[in-house]
């Protein structure tokens, strides 16, 4: 199924910061598509939003940058530091960039660590409405390929 205009308008939202508009979509989605097809935008944006932060860094201090990155985001509030597991987060980020596996990481465990992790990298890009809507389209793009 390709990814509606709602699933996109949804992470907008959220990546937007915009929570209640967030919520209002969300219930607009069926169930199905919630479990399906919403997790693959996700995975898409976290792919590019990973690979726009650290795609061009040094191979050599890749991972230290990574660690770095979850640390900071991990001690940004106190859910974060509750729900994401830095083991988890890391390996995701290097998994995207080719370094390592995640086939052993539960996927509800993958698809709520993405979604911390993606809200990070948005945050951190300090993106304007142009840019965010730009990049919803392009991860809509690669989710439909899929």
């Amino acid at each position: 199924m390709p990814i509606t205009d709602n699933m996109a308008a949804t992470l907008q939202a959220q990546l937007a910061g915009r929570t209640d508009d967030h919520l209002r979509l969300l219930r607009e989605l069926d169930k199905e598509s919630v479990q399906a097809d919403y997790p693959v935008l996700v995975a898409a944006a976290f792919f590019l939003a990973t690979n726009r932060r650290f795609g061009k860094c040094d191979p050599k201090t890749v991972k230290s940058q990574i660690i770095e990155f979850v640390a900071s985001l991990r001690g940004r509030t106190p859910e974060a530091t509750e729900k994401i597991d830095a083991h988890i987060a890391e390996r995701l980020l290097l998994a995207v960039l080719g370094e390592g596996s995640i086939a052993d990481i539960d996927d509800r465990a993958v698809y709520t660590t993405e979604l911390f992790l993606l809200a990070g990298l948005i945050a951190d890009a300090d993106l304007n409405d142009a840019e965010l809507a730009s990049f919803i389209t392009k991860a809509r793009a690669m989710a439909d390929e899929e």
